[in-house]
């Protein structure tokens, strides 16, 4: 192999391929296998710890994403519903954990509101931040309430009720 095309560090009995490789080489194809065993033999809660970890990764980049024309808003309810698919549970079985009314916490979610009490529960259970269910919902708002305020916004001023304060 040589170094410019296969750069690769052994680290006891790993290799990590870095930039440059060589997905037909030895090397990667080492790495690959590894990896993938890795993964097989993680448990459940394991598996689903990751998966769990990579919501929160889509949920966090979502917040980062700058609004504009051509962003999808993603309502709070798809991160819920992929929650869900993650880990396999249904909706009624969750509601009924967190003693709930399944149709009330359908409602709550399909409306894009999640009170702070449900995103601290959902955060001990599955250990994604509150806050992440909160800003998205607050973010949510700003961008549906955009183009509504846009005629509020220059229909009120301080200077106009300062005016009519008699």
């Amino acid at each position: 192999m040589s170094k410019k095309n296969n750069k690769y560090l052994k680290f006891e009995e790993s290799i990590i391929v870095s930039e440059g490789h060589d997905v037909d080489s030895d090397a990667y194809k080492l790495a690959h296998a590894k990896m993938h065993n890795l993964v097989q033999d993680q448990t459940a809660e394991a598996k689903y710890k990751v998966e769990l970890l990579a919501l929160e990764l889509r949920m966090r980049e979502y917040l980062a994403s700058s609004p504009n024309k051509t962003l999808e808003v993603k309502p709070i309810h798809y991160f819920y519903r992929q929650l869900l698919k993650t880990t396999g549970v249904t909706q009624d079985h969750f509601a009924s954990y967190i003693n709930m009314k399944p149709s009330n916490l359908s409602a709550m979610f399909r409306q894009g509101k999640v009170n702070y009490k449900l995103a601290k529960i959902m955060q001990a259970i599955f250990k994604i931040d509150f806050s992440l269910w909160l800003d998205i919902q607050y973010k949510n708002e700003m961008l549906s309430e955009s183009n509504i305020l846009s005629e509020p916004e220059a229909k009120y001023s301080l200077k106009g009720l300062l005016e009519n304060k008699d």
